[in-house]
C-alpha cells in the first residue's frame, strides 16, 4: 500500500521493555505509518517492519505469568526451609563455613529466581492484523512501566485508526491484498511462522472470493 523504504525513515516515537536479564523489546514509529519491531534475546536480533494501516486499533490483552520461575522460587524456599530445620534438630555439628554456605546459597537463588519471576511476569498488548487477526506487535508492559506502556499503545491505536483513513480510498480487497503482501514479507524474514501466514492467507484469499 506505500511505496516508502520504513527500515530507512525517521524514528518518531518509541517503546523499550526489558523482560529479565536476557530479553529486550523495543518498538518504534515511524514516520507515524510504519511501527519496526527488534526483539534481542540472548544476543540474537530480530527486526521487521509493518504498516500499521494494516493493524486492528483494538488490541488484545494478556497478562503472561512466569510460572517456571515461581515454581523454582518456592522449591528453593522450600529446600531453604529444610535447611536450617536440619541445621537445628541435626545430631552432628557440621562446621561453621559449611552452614552459612549452603544457606547463603539457598537464599540467593531463592532472591534470583522471585526477581526472576517478578520481571518476567508482565501484561502484553497485542495488536493483531485487521481482516487476518494475525499478530503482529506485541508490547510488554512490566508493573514498574505500566503508564508508559498503556500510553504508548494508544499512541499506535490512534495511528492505527489514522493510517486506515489515509488509506481510504482503497477498496476492501486492495487492503486485504496490501495486508497478504505485508505478511508474506514477514513470513519470508522468519518474523511470523509459515503456519500462521497459510492460515492469513487462506482466509484472505475466502474473503476476497
Amino acid at each position: 500500500m506505500a511505496s516508502d523504504k520504513p527500515m530507512e525513515l525517521t524514528v518518531t516515537q518509541h517503546y523499550e521493555s526489558r523482560l529479565g536479564p536476557f530479553e529486550k523489546i523495543r518498538v518504534e514509529v515511524l514516520k507515524d505509518r510504519y511501527g519496526r519491531i527488534t526483539t534481542t534475546r540472548l544476543r540474537k536480533s530480530r527486526n521487521y517492519a509493518i504498516e500499521l494501516a494494516t493493524l486492528d486499533p483494538e488490541p488484545r490483552n494478556t497478562l503472561k505469568i512466569a510460572w517456571k520461575w515461581l515454581a523454582a522460587g518456592v522449591f528453593t524456599l522450600l529446600a531453604l526451609a529444610g535447611f536450617i530445620y536440619y541445621l537445628m534438630n541435626a545430631s552432628g555439628e557440621l562446621p561453621l563455613a559449611a552452614s552459612l554456605g549452603g544457606g547463603a546459597v539457598l537464599l540467593a537463588l531463592t532472591l534470583l529466581f522471585f526477581r526472576m519471576f517478578t520481571a518476567l511476569t508482565a501484561r502484553h498488548i497485542i495488536f493483531h492484523a485487521r481482516y487476518s487477526s494475525t499478530p503482529l506487535m506485541e508490547i510488554p508492559i512490566p508493573v514498574s512501566d505500566r503508564k508508559k506502556g498503556q500510553a504508548f499503545a494508544d499512541v499506535i491505536s490512534q495511528l492505527a485508526q489514522k493510517n486506515l483513513m489515509r488509506v481510504g480510498h482503497y477498496t476492501e480487497n486492495d487492503l486485504r491484498a496490501g495486508e497478504l503482501r505485508m505478511l508474506r514479507r514477514l513470513a519470508e524474514q522468519g518474523a511470523i511462522a509459515s503456519g500462521d501466514y497459510d492460515k492469513a492467507k487462506a482466509l484472505l484469499l475466502r474473503l476476497a472470493s
